[in-house]
């Protein structure tokens, strides 16, 4: 599977490496240039938004404001691409991004984790998986890979 991710933090750089380990191809931008062996960096959050599902472990609801909704990076996305955002945001802001993500035709899975970065590490985050059903169950293969618990 292609996999964007954006935000390579702690826990996103753990969500990367075992996604890595687990056979699926993974391209990521972050605001602060981030090498990790093996993912392809991304020159825009837009090119990540270009492979099968693409995972945000972005700080709050201003960072997927800044990095995502103000640049229109939703409109550039591949059309049939899932977005799972997997940071704790406001609920407004989820329905909000439910809403936007349903208008460009793109899926959507709010799924926050739960966990540290050594939890993240081990592939033991519980995640908090919620959305259309069939969105949920075409991202989860890769939640299976981050998460203990889905």
């Amino acid at each position: 599977m292609d996999i964007g991710m954006i935000g390579l933090g702690a826990m996103g750089r753990a969500m990367a490496h075992n996604l890595l380990t687990a056979g699926h191809r993974v391209t990521a931008w972050n605001r602060s240039p981030v090498e990790l062996p093996g993912v392809t960096r991304a020159a825009d959050p837009a090119e990540a938004f270009q492979g099968d599902l693409v995972l945000t472990m972005l700080a709050d609801d201003g960072a997927i404001e800044a990095t995502l909704l103000a640049p229109g990076v939703l409109q550039r996305a591949k059309p049939s691409v899932v977005h799972v955002v997997a940071s704790t945001i406001s609920v407004a802001f989820a329905e909000h991004l439910e809403q936007l993500h349903q208008a460009a035709g793109l899926g959507y899975v709010s799924a926050p984790v739960l966990g540290r970065p050594d939890v993240a590490a081990k592939g033991e985050l519980n995640v908090l998986a919620g959305g259309a059903p069939a969105a949920v169950a075409r991202v989860r293969p890769a939640l299976e890979v981050i998460g203990g618990r889905i």
